[in-house]
């Protein structure tokens, strides 16, 4: 009897603990709860036949609007003892529901939460079906870099969902200096204007490309409201994310339509793997609900069918003792056999209708596949896969907003509809005013000129807007306050800067810069003077030594002409000479003392004729003596030639070479004389800014809180702060120019302000040449979202020549007068030193040329005497030799007569 009693109660309890209950929550108000209810049933139907008999999934739907109401059906699933709870709920909504569970050790199994900071040590009765959001944004920053879109805007919800998500994409972006986040835009609440006022933010940043990371109603309402602002317009992008994906049909209207303007959206879903056993699954369910579609079947609802599945699978291999707990949420202890379950599912490997299942120790799954889907046709297509381990393949086949099928560049390509307040100064020629007028149509200039061709390119309307303080833009130092125009900008009292604003660091530290239309540099101006004059101020142009140069080369050139045209065998001396010496006739014997002969070609007398008959009887013999070669090398100084010229070739040579000599020095000379008169007329002692510290003639002056005046003061060069610290401080040009006009006074400024000021004025001129190069820009605010494109149009505007048309149509390129002071350099040895190499040249190869004389009349002797070259050679030069002893050097006339009665009969004198 007591056995039977045993035995009784232990099939009870038996039976008791053989009843396995399974928890299911979901939010009663997602558009596919009639689906969830369906496989729910079909799920459980199916483990009753085939797993455990005794089974029953108890579903608890709650109010997703409630914290409270969520956390209550999650105690209600524990107060059913069940040993496991499937949640296909929203990541905020699964924290709630994992923090209530886990204190009692009951494990929860998400099926669509991917909430970056979901799955940690915190969680650790938490098993996720889903990847990480982690995941996903590394999908859609592959996108944003395969079609480079380097310029997006990202917007979420205010949640764990939406936060989390967009915080990894927003550190993923900021990691690649090509990237540039124009917002991070997050929606605050859901109502009948959900989400306007972000977008119209949106669209006034011009961001083009925006990822969109919403719960899937919201991410709806911001599509519907983007569509009323033209936002779903060719050259946007929308990525949306797998919120929206796998709810598609919220993007339908109430007559169930889709928009055709959402047509192009780029989506994220998690992949679906269809297997055999997925195709079966679809049959089954068709057999069961005929009625229904298997459209409705997406990717986290087959993961929630997977999810029940697996639960019951685990459970049935776990001892019956595992398939009840013994806790409530009033339990003050937690179910002492939680932790096995979870161990257990952690270990599992099962096969489900979506793929095979594995987790690693944080209860993520490590199947980690996405699909990037294209909104066509009314469904989201799959034109793109990525894995973990394989990255980002994409098809060609996409279809972009607006129904284009090119990749749009990602950044607006117009202005059009944008009108901005625009800050100038009147500063001719970039801006002029007309007087007593009002509006955008008085002003004219350069720079007014430049802005309407970017109007009329990129469609934005304006108008000009002047500082109170008619200043461009400086710091204070001590306060950190800046003033003018550069201020307003910071304040959003104007949009941009459109004159010549120049770049600086201090200013490039609160305000971007366009691209540069104009370079420009530092340049200063005096007014011009006349004094009088030094009475050698003609010598100014060459230094004191090149002048003596040219005296000591006059002498030497005239020595070397002179010794080349006596010496030389066909000069007029020294063919005369020779004749005298080389005759062989007896009656030259008589005339041996003649010494005044003029010199002829004897290259066709025969050897019998008398050499000395055909000498003409004219006294030419000194024609070109020492004196006459320097009358005649002098006269080459001016540019004259003298009655006798030489005869032989090598004096000839030289004589050429001397005159380029002097061609050259003396055009040079010219040329400095002319600059040297010119500066002299004006009366400028100072030649370059920084001459201004040497002198006590000159005061100069600069314009105040300008960029100018910070340049020179920030200076690393001390002189330039100098100037700066001593200038005189104007507040306009106009007064400072006044100043110089009075003379003694010099006015520092940039270039082309003052040259385009002073085209007309000859009594002003520029000293130096300019410095501090710097350019032209205009400034806009940072971050501007119109920066891309003006800089883009202003850069094609100067390639095409533009700047340089505007510039010769309102600066009057050439200055009137030309007048500018330089560095008053004087030609010295080193500048002139090629030329007189020049000349050395030429006297080498004069002497070249009189030894080449020497060759050939050797020659015509030696077949006249029937001698050697070199013999004959020899003997003119022992002849020579004689000759300069006895003619040159002045011996006395008694040895002369003794040393002519001892010579030979046609060999010497």
């Amino acid at each position: 009897m007591v056995f039977r009693i045993f035995i009784f109660y232990l099939s009870f309890c038996l039976e008791i603990y053989n009843a396995l209950k399974l928890g299911v929550l979901y939010s009663k108000g997602v558009d596919n709860k009639a689906t969830l209810e369906r496989l729910t049933r079909m799920a459980e139907e199916e483990i009753k036949a085939d797993v455990i008999s005794n089974f029953s999934i108890v579903t608890k739907p709650y109010n997703s609007s409630s914290s409270r109401d969520i956390i209550l059906k999650t105690c209600d699933l524990i107060g059913e003892h069940v040993p496991l709870i499937v949640s296909t709920s929203s990541t905020t909504e699964t924290k709630l529901q994992i923090n209530t569970a886990q204190s009692f050790h009951i494990p929860v199994i998400s099926v669509s939460a991917t909430g970056v900071f979901l799955n940690t040590v915190s969680t650790p009765f938490l098993l996720s079906l889903s990847p990480s959001d982690f995941y996903q944004t590394k999908v859609i920053y592959d996108i944003l870099v395969r079609y480079k879109w380097y310029e997006v805007t990202l917007m979420s919800s205010v949640d764990s969902y939406g936060i989390n998500g967009l915080l990894w994409l927003h550190t993923l972006l900021s990691k690649n200096e090509k990237f540039y986040t124009t917002d991070v835009v997050y929606i605050q609440s859901a109502s009948a204007n959900y989400g306007s006022q972000e977008l119209m933010r949106v669209k006034l940043s011009l961001s083009m490309v925006i990822v969109l990371n919403c719960p899937a109603a919201e991410s709806a309402m911001i599509l519907e409201k983007a569509e009323q602002l033209d936002m779903l317009t060719a050259g946007y992008v929308w990525i949306v994310t797998d919120s929206l994906t796998s709810h598609p049909k919220s993007l339908a209207n109430n007559y169930g339509n889709f928009d055709p303007s959402l047509e192009g959206l780029i989506g994220i879903g998690v992949s679906l793997e269809k297997s055999r056993a997925y195709l079966d699954f679809k049959m089954r369910y068709l057999a069961r609900y005929p009625n229904e579609t298997t459209s409705d079947l997406g990717i986290y609802e087959t993961l929630f069918y997977d999810g029940i599945k697996l639960a019951a699978s685990h459970l049935k291999n776990l001892s019956v003792f595992y398939h009840k707990t013994d806790v409530t949420c009033a339990s003050t202890t937690s179910w002492n056999r939680g932790n096995y379950v979870m161990k257990h599912l952690l270990s599992s490997n099962y096969s489900g209708i979506t793929g095979s299942f594995n987790f690693n120790e944080n209860g993520e799954t490590t199947r980690v596949l996405y699909d990037v889907l294209n909104f066509k046709y009314d469904v989201f297509q799959k034109v793109g896969a990525w894995a973990n381990n394989t990255q980002l393949y994409m098809q060609d086949t996409i279809t972009f907003l607006g129904g284009i099928g090119s990749s749009p560049p990602g950044v607006p390509q117009t202005l059009s509809g944008y009108h901005f307040k625009l800050g100038v100064i009147v500063e001719p020629p970039f801006v002029l005013k007309s007087k007593n007028c009002n509006g955008t149509n008085c002003y004219s200039g350069y720079c007014v000129d430049l802005v309407s061709y970017l109007s009329k390119d990129l469609g934005f309307t304006y108008e000009f807007v002047e500082p109170e303080d008619q200043h461009y833009g400086i710091v204070d130092l001590e306060t950190g306050e800046w003033n003018g125009m550069v201020a307003d900008l910071m304040n959003k009292k104007i949009d941009m800067i459109t004159t010549i604003l120049s770049k600086s660091s201090l200013r490039k530290e609160v305000i971007d810069f366009s691209a540069s239309f104009m370079d420009s540099g530092i340049t200063a101006v005096v007014h011009g003077e006349t004094h009088g004059k030094n009475l050698l101020f003609f010598l100014s142009p060459l230094s004191s030594e090149v002048w003596i140069l040219v005296i000591v080369c006059n002498v030497i050139v005239t020595a070397i002409i002179c010794f080349l045209s006596k010496s030389s065998p066909y000069g007029k001396y020294g063919s005369k000479i020779l004749a005298m010496q080389t005759c062989p006739c007896e009656s030259c014997k008589d005339m041996v003392q003649k010494r005044k002969c003029e010199g002829k070609n004897f290259r066709n007398i025969i050897s019998s004729d008398c050499l000395l008959e055909k000498c003409e009887e004219e006294n030419t013999m000194d024609d070109l003596s020492f004196f006459n070669s320097a009358w005649l090398v002098t006269v080459g100084l001016v540019g004259q030639a003298a009655e006798a010229l030489p005869y032989c070739a090598s004096a000839r040579s030289l004589l050429f070479t001397w005159w380029l000599f002097i061609l050259i020095v003396f055009s040079m000379y010219t040329a400095n004389l002319t600059a040297f008169l010119t500066l002299s007329n004006m009366g400028v002692d100072i030649h370059s800014v920084k001459g201004l510290l040497k002198q006590e003639k000159y005061k100069w002056g600069i314009l105040e809180s300008t960029y100018l005046e910070n340049l020179l003061l920030n200076n690393l060069d001390e002189d330039y702060i100098r100037i700066a610290n001593e200038a005189e401080k104007f507040k306009n040009l106009t007064d400072a120019l006044k100043r110089v006009d009075e003379g003694g006074f010099v006015f520092i400024d940039e270039a082309p302000v003052l040259t385009h000021r002073l085209n007309d004025n000859c009594d002003f001129i520029f000293i130096g040449n300019e410095f501090q190069k710097f350019v032209y820009s205009f400034g806009l605010p940072k971050n501007a979202p119109f920066a891309t494109l003006i800089n883009t149009k202003m850069l094609q505007l100067r390639e095409d020549g533009l700047m340089d048309n505007l510039w010769s149509k309102w600066s009057s390129n050439h200055r009137v007068c030309s007048k500018k002071v330089g560095n008053k350099k004087r030609l010295n040895f080193l500048g002139l030193s090629g030329v007189f190499c020049v000349l050395l040249g030429g006297v080498i190869i004069a002497l070249v040329i009189q030894i080449i004389e020497y060759i050939i009349c050797a020659r015509s002797l030696a077949i006249s005497n029937k001698s050697s070259v070199f013999s004959a050679l020899a003997n003119l030069v022992r002849l020579k030799v004689e000759n300069i002893q006895k003619e040159w050097l002045g011996r006395s006339p008694a040895q002369k007569d003794k040393d002519s009665s001892s010579t030979k009969s046609g060999v010497d004198i």
